[in-house]
């Protein structure tokens, strides 16, 4: 067996995927994984053609992207003790995993640095083992569209005691495309827009799996919260500057004795006020 798995999420980045691809299939002791995410271009079909030596997942039916839903998929498939999780349009240096290989150790997922001079948009790169990849119950595909599937999972691998460590942007390029590109099979139509309604959620979960515990939260309540939480953030589109004002009860605190003369109810209160994105600068409304 592989000691590396590599899985590539693919949608309509096809162009992407014949420039990193070879750079992915070149690292020893590693296998690559390519999700074809009902991908237009043909993702599957192609890279069984050219890159043979690729092993492909391919999900049907599928217009809105669901990263998470593809990175599952994808880690389902692996065989490899370390799991390796990068977008189509990085181009790992062909001594990367021989670089972090002794730096790897279970308790820890890796990530990339602060960005530098032409080097932005990996924060959805990681490496982790594949037991707390299961430990975390791996992304969380109530998410859609573009954007924080990868802070969740982050969040909620620090919350179970997996801490994060560091990799060299050194190691990694990546290809240059616009946002339009990222957002083309997403639910909207801007970048701004899906990361309102995702960072919305990941928010208010976030604050929810804090009040009750990280693995408090089935996968169907996320899909329930979620929707709750776009139906929201939606309506409030409509006027762009309106904050958003809403409350959740929490169940009853188990761990506490019953206080005579009191009845309590416990609700947790999030109020969102939008900003404005400018050049890369966001700046409250």
């Amino acid at each position: 067996m592989p000691r590396f798995s590599i899985i590539i999420l693919c949608k309509d980045r096809l162009e992407h995927l014949r420039q990193s691809l070879p750079r992915a299939l070149a690292q020893p002791d590693a296998e690559t994984i390519v999700v074809d995410y009902d991908c237009p271009a043909g993702t599957a079909a192609a890279v069984a053609r050219d890159f043979p030596a690729a092993r492909v997942v391919k999900i049907d039916d599928a217009p809105i992207l669901n990263i998470a839903i593809g990175r599952n998929r994808g880690a389902a498939a692996a065989r490899g003790e370390w799991l390796m999780f990068i977008d189509a349009d990085i181009l790992p240096a062909p001594d990367f995993l021989a670089s972090i290989a002794p730096q790897l150790r279970n308790g820890r997922f890796f990530r990339f640095g602060p960005a530098k001079v032409g080097i932005i948009g990996t924060n959805g790169s990681c490496i982790l083992h594949r037991d707390d990849f299961k430990l975390a119950d791996g992304y969380d595909e109530a998410f859609e569209g573009y954007g924080c599937e990868d802070t969740d999972f982050y969040i909620r691998l620090d919350m179970l005691g997996i801490r994060s460590e560091r990799l060299s942007l050194d190691l990694i390029d990546i290809i240059a495309h616009d946002d339009a590109t990222r957002v083309r099979y997403t639910r909207y139509p801007s970048k701004l827009r899906n990361q309102r309604v995702n960072g919305a959620y990941l928010m208010v979960k976030t604050s929810l799996l804090r009040s009750l515990g990280s693995k408090s939260m089935a996968p169907e309540q996320c899909k329930q919260l979620y929707g709750l939480i776009r139906d929201v953030v939606e309506q409030a589109d409509e006027t762009s500057d309106k904050p958003i004002h809403f409350t959740l009860d929490l169940p009853p605190d188990q761990t506490f004795m019953p206080v005579p003369g009191w009845d309590c109810a416990r609700r947790l209160t999030f109020d969102l006020r939008p900003q404005a994105v400018t050049r890369g600068v966001v700046n409250s409304v």
